[in-house]
């Protein structure tokens, strides 16, 4: 009828690029609507970037760290809630959970920025990691051999008719150590100092 506004509704999609360098925070998106080349309003759209994956890091089978300035890509947090599978994990503010992880499991947490900013990371799946693993199993004398253990450990070095060259202790993490070895066959035992878990290797020694 003459006189009354238009009451058209107009139905606008529009897809916003984002630089795979843009940092996790709250933004705004301004879009300005046109008709016949004028402008007849404005839209606001908020919306926020979470922290990706990689600030997170699972240690084990049985932890999750939210990684250091120095390594999370210059973030600084100072408060932390855990979350699994988008539930709240009560109680887990620290700056890590440390609980047998259930994997195949999206643990995320809502992180507090300095500023007092809270955005939350995407989630981290946990999948089964190996408690004991050296490398190479492969070597020439004077090599150097790459170890990494759950929990600190005892180290067996045999050789091929089963006496025992060396007995080594481990700590908990990775090292790097060479062992005094002529050539031949070698049989590397390490067993986990807390659950006994043991696994065996093979290594081979060539001048």
């Amino acid at each position: 009828a003459a006189g009354l506004p238009d009451t058209t509704i107009y139905n606008v999609s529009e897809y916003i690029t984002i630089h795979h360098n843009a940092r996790a925070g709250q933004y705004k998106a301004n879009a300005q609507l046109y008709i016949n080349n004028k402008v007849v309003g404005m839209v606001t759209s908020e919306f926020t970037l979470l922290y990706p994956s990689s600030v997170l890091e699972q240690a084990w089978n049985d932890a999750v760290i939210v990684l250091a300035h120095n390594y999370n890509g210059g973030y600084d947090f100072k408060a932390f809630q855990w979350y699994k599978n988008g539930n709240l994990l009560l109680g887990e503010t620290g700056s890590y959970i440390y609980q047998p992880l259930e994997f195949g499991a999206a643990y995320s947490a809502m992180l507090t920025e300095t500023n007092g900013i809270q955005i939350m990371t995407c989630p981290l799946i946990a999948e089964p990691h190996e408690d004991i693993s050296l490398y190479p199993t492969r070597i020439r004398r004077g090599d150097r051999i790459n170890c990494k253990v759950s929990d600190k450990a005892v180290m067996y070095v045999y050789n091929a008719t089963g006496k025992i060259m060396l007995t080594k202790a481990l700590d908990e993490g990775e090292s790097t150590f060479s062992l005094p070895l002529q050539q031949g066959l070698y049989i590397v035992n390490i067993v986990l100092e807390t659950t006994q878990t043991a696994q065996q290797f093979k290594i081979v020694v060539n001048d």
